[in-house]
């Protein structure tokens, strides 16, 4: 049995209220040669405003002390504040995409694919080939995967500034989009099938004063400037107003009871608020309808890929999904994620870890006789390892290629 069917999952929608900080949390100093440069938020930082919440709504405190948090036990599972040991037996965010004031999901777009500008309309490219490694120094540079995966060039080729539909997720996880399949309308705004970002959120770059914490006084002349992100609002179809933000799915140990007490969540680097709201997902099943077309096109396959919903921590050797070892990806350049421990023992910041982007893919190959439906239906938003699960790093949707 997997994760995602051991214990209630929440679909849960965050709508922030004012500008977020989003960055890495490595400090900034003169002659570190670091910027404080926006960046989208990672896993953990999702995992950790929705576990606050669901702590907030019991009055229970955030407490490694396990009489203070046993009254949660039953809900999140017992109190872990290290992110790289997964267990099965605490809560878990299965995954997460942007949404946008209509409260429609938008997806990253995958690596593989090729997008075509013409005069500010998107368009898909060709479908990628797969070319045999069979150079010494390519094999090498690709650490022995056995193909490459290539495109003819084109002028107007690019990397999109925005995300793609479920509609368009699906045909290019089935394999079956057509070559030039129009992703953006004329008219942007109505985001039928590609949203640019400015859509969802825009930067907005804020200055403060360096502090001296000792005197609790202003330094002189020591002005900096951080990266928050104003999301998009505006009025919606039905005539409210509404924000764009984030929709999350989240596997509790135990059902969540009574009514919402605290609808306010707190995100981001500087505690920024969003309204949360929580809704059961019946039967316990995300983005069941994308996946029975996925199954339905594995027929006939040669192979199926890992696309990356939400970004994955780099580790020392590819991922292998169910003994399969990968023949190709396409992979974003990477992030870099840290963050802070808070325990008994005082603050101090975690290790520094690299993150494969989402929207990154990785290619495997069938086994002869494989049941495939079976392992898609298995490695169905799983992570890519079992070390970083709780906190939502890795964690896939599997489509097929031929």
């Amino acid at each position: 049995m997997n994760a995602i069917s051991n214990g209630p999952i929440y679909e849960i929608r965050l709508t922030p209220i004012e500008p977020i900080l989003f960055r890495d949390h490595r400090t900034a100093r003169a002659g570190q040669d670091h910027d404080l440069k926006a960046q989208e938020p990672s896993p953990h930082t999702i995992f950790g405003a929705i576990g606050a919440n669901i702590a907030a709504q019991y009055g229970v405190p955030i407490d490694e002390d396990e009489y203070t948090w046993m009254p949660l036990s039953s809900v999140l599972g017992g109190f872990c504040n290290v992110i790289d040991q997964g267990s099965k037996k605490r809560a878990e965010l299965l995954g997460y995409m942007y949404c946008d004031i209509e409260n429609q999901p938008w997806y990253p777009w995958p690596r593989h694919i090729q997008f075509i500008n013409r005069y500010g309309t998107i368009r898909v490219g060709e479908l990628p080939r797969f070319r045999e490694c069979k150079n010494d120094l390519v094999s090498c540079t690709e650490r022995n995967m056995e193909f490459l995966l290539e495109n003819n060039l084109h002028e107007n080729e690019e990397e999109p500034t925005g995300y793609i539909s479920e509609a368009v997720l699906a045909d290019i996880l089935m394999w079956s989009f057509k070559e030039n399949q129009l992703l953006m309308p004329e008219n942007a705004q109505k985001g039928i099938n590609y949203l640019p970002t400015d859509q969802l959120h825009q930067p907005e770059m804020r200055a403060g004063l360096r502090m001296q914490y000792s005197s609790n006084t202003a330094e002189t002349e020591m002005l900096f400037t951080r990266p928050y992100r104003r999301f998009f609002s505006g009025v919606t179809n039905e005539y409210r107003w509404g924000s764009a933000g984030f929709l999350a799915f989240y596997r509790t140990i135990g059902e969540i009871k009574g009514k919402l007490k605290a609808p306010v969540a707190f995100l981001g680097g500087d505690r920024g608020r969003a309204i949360i709201s929580y809704k059961k997902i019946t039967p316990a099943s995300p983005l069941q309808t994308l996946k029975a077309k996925i199954k339905k096109a594995a027929a006939g396959s040669r192979g199926f890929f890992a696309y990356l919903l939400t970004p994955a921590v780099r580790e020392e050797r590819w991922p292998e999904v169910d003994g399969h070892k990968p023949v190709a990806a396409a992979i974003g350049r990477e992030q870099v994620f840290s963050g802070w421990n808070i325990n008994r023992s005082g603050q101090h910041p975690r290790e520094i870890r690299h993150l494969i982007p989402a929207g990154s893919v990785f290619f495997y190959a069938w086994n002869t006789d494989e049941k495939k439906e079976l392992l898609i239906e298995s490695k169905w938003l799983e992570p890519l390892s079992d070390s970083f699960r709780n906190s939502g790093f890795g964690r896939i949707l599997l489509g097929v290629w031929k």
